[in-house]
Formats: structure tokens, sequence, C-alpha cells
């Protein structure tokens, strides 16, 4: 049961002994980068005043799976409404830290970093990890109207050692991911996201396209709603209340 309820679920730069601070522009560009960042994670959905949606996640094989996700900022709330075996079931994220949560179990316990890898969609993909506080920036390049950035994790706790993620400039919508291995820098998949227009913030995350192997699987946000959301929503406690 346990195997089954798993698979349902998805640099500092480094200048030797000087300063970056002291060389012309670093700071200025560093703060830039942040704030293309922090735009991309808010159209993505770390709205600072709360957001929900539909998930409905179609892999390459099997049935659909759907969430009802809550999430502000960092923090982040999926309820599973199907398939059948997993209704209720929760993931949680508060900060860099993952849970699990089984209601009927009375069952609360952390993700691996292992886990945050399974399934043709992971975990960090449905959790979204936040570009500005789970990476670091190893690299930018601009590339016309496009950045093309090279990030690092931060911990552990990230879904991904390596990401080249690329953000446009004229809507700060983050358009392509690829997701690379560390060492030798193979493309483990790459991610294609669309966007639809919303009163708050410009934009906001409509689908999103993982290829792996050739196969694709779909990650489409629906009945998306803008709203305050309680910091106790994020509460493990809480997430436990059926």
């Amino acid at each position: 049961m346990a195997g089954m309820r798993r698979r349902t679920l998805l640099h500092r730069l480094a200048l030797g002994a000087v300063s970056t601070a002291a060389i012309p522009g670093w700071a200025s560009a560093a703060s830039d980068h942040s704030a293309v960042l922090a735009a991309a994670d808010v159209h993505r959905g770390a709205a600072r005043r709360g957001v929900s949606w539909t998930l409905t996640i179609t892999p390459p094989r099997g049935a659909p799976e759907a969430l009802f996700v809550q999430t502000r900022g960092g923090d982040f709330l999926a309820e599973y409404l199907s398939p059948a075996r997993a209704n209720g079931q929760r993931i949680l994220r508060r900060g860099r830290n993952m849970w699990f949560v089984d209601p009927d179990a009375l069952l609360v316990r952390p993700v691996t970093p292992r886990e945050h890898l399974l399934g043709s969609a992971a975990l960090g993909d449905i959790a979204s990890d936040r570009w500005t506080s789970d990476y670091s920036v190893a690299d930018a390049q601009s590339e016309g109207n496009l950045l093309v950035f090279t990030l690092v994790a931060r911990s552990r706790q990230a879904t991904y050692d390596k990401v080249i993620l690329t953000v446009d400039r004229t809507t700060g919508t983050a358009v392509n991911i690829e997701m690379r291995t560390p060492v030798d820098d193979t493309v483990l998949k790459t991610a294609l996201m669309q966007y639809r227009d919303a009163a708050f913030d410009g934009k906001i995350i409509r689908q999103i396209s993982i290829s792996r192997g050739g196969e694709i699987t779909s990650l489409v946000y629906s009945d998306v709603e803008f709203g305050p959301l309680a910091p106790s929503v994020f509460l493990p406690e809480n997430a436990l209340a059926a």
C-alpha cells in the first residue's frame, strides 16, 4: 500500500577571495536576476495573497489524477480528488520542507529527497520548487527578449540539482525548463509552460507539458481563484484534519 501511495504522489558564485560586492555592476545584476525569478515564481503560483486551483495530471500511461491545490508564497497544500485509492491524501509544503499526509491513517511523514523525483510528474513538479528560495543563480545569459538562467540547488530538498530556466522578459514568465544532472549535464526532462491572463499579477500558469524519454505528461491548471489564505492552512497538524 505504501508503494501504491508513493506512486500516486509527483553556488553560491565563488570568485576566489574577491567579494562580489567589489565587482562593478554585480550587485545590480544579482538584484535584477532575483526580481526576474521572483516574478516568474508568482506567475507559476507563488502569489503572496494566495491562490487555489484544480490540477489535472495526465501521464503518458494510466488514468489521470486530480488535486485541489492551495498555495501562498512558498507554502503549498494539495489534496487528491482522484483516483479513488488516493482520495483525501495530501502533499504539504512549507518553506523547503515537504510532507505526505494521510488523514485516514492519521499519518504525517516527511517526503525524502528521493521521493521528490518519483512519478512522471515528480512531487517537486506538483508542489512547484521556488526558483528564488530553492536555487542559486550560477549563470545568466541574455538572448534577445529571453533570459536563460543556470540554477543550482541550495539544498537536498530541491527536486533537481541543476535547472536551465528560460524566462520571457516581456511577460515575466518562465517558458522553458531543462532539468539536468549536476555531474555530466544530462537532460533528465524538459518542461514547456503556458499561461492565461489573470486579474492579479497579469499572468498565471495554465499548463505545463513535461517531456521525458519522448513521453509527455501534462499538468493542467483550472478553476483558478485568488484570495487570502491563512498561514494555519499550511500547518501539518491542520492538514491532517479530515
